[in-house]
């Protein structure tokens, strides 16, 4: 079976794996700043956390697109040269296979490359941005780009955004280091008081 049949056939299998991931990440970043995230989620946010991931931060698309452009150019279209052969074929145990036989260890392999590589990357990048979040919110060191008006209050309040879901809006204002959270229906507006893409502001 070509390593493209076997692809289609794990896809809802890798989709599943990716929800997986996403609330796995989700939850790492999250307990870092005291939050359960899972208590605050619905079910439409779990099933679609792996497209908001991939497609809300772009060091994610490009760590993906990478990773899998090497995987496939320089490891499966090289599997028949002598050093990933090698490689590939470093258990005693599979020493002296068929071609067939090969290919189907090479496509296992690669899959299994696939799995790991993303589990790695969407648990460090939950330590990693939860680690750092924490520090600036305990620092203070946090960028203000929204003002926030709550039904309830007549005051605007200056805020750092830390996530939105179906839901809920998580948040921390300023001169605080208490993370705030807002059902949506208790918001009034959200205000983008600075907006890099607008402004010409760089991020901060």
């Amino acid at each position: 079976m070509k390593l493209s049949e076997q692809l289609v056939k794990y896809l809802p299998l890798g989709y599943l794996y990716l929800i997986i991931l996403g609330i796995i990440k989700e939850s790492i970043f999250h307990y870092q700043i005291g939050i359960k995230i899972l208590k605050f989620s619905s079910l439409t946010d779990i099933l679609l956390s792996p497209i908001s991931d991939i497609t809300s931060e772009p060091i994610t698309l490009i760590f993906l697109l990478v990773y899998f452009l090497f995987l496939f150019f320089f490891v499966y279209r090289r599997r028949n040269s002598p050093s990933i052969k090698k490689h590939f074929l470093s258990s005693k145990k599979v020493k002296n296979l068929s071609p067939e036989d090969y290919e189907k260890l090479v496509n296992r392999t690669m899959i299994g490359y696939v799995f790991v590589g993303l589990f790695l990357f969407f648990s460090g990048l939950g330590f990693g941005s939860g680690a750092q979040m924490n520090k600036r919110i305990k620092n203070q060191t946090l960028s203000y780009r929204n003002t926030i008006s709550l039904i309830s209050d007549t005051a605007t309040h200056e805020i750092h955004i830390i996530t939105i879901n179906s839901q809920y809006c998580f948040y921390v204002e300023k001169g605080t280091t208490k993370v705030q959270v807002a059902p949506l229906t208790a918001i009034k507006t959200i205000e983008f008081t600075k907006n890099s893409k607008l402004d010409g502001d760089k991020e901060e």
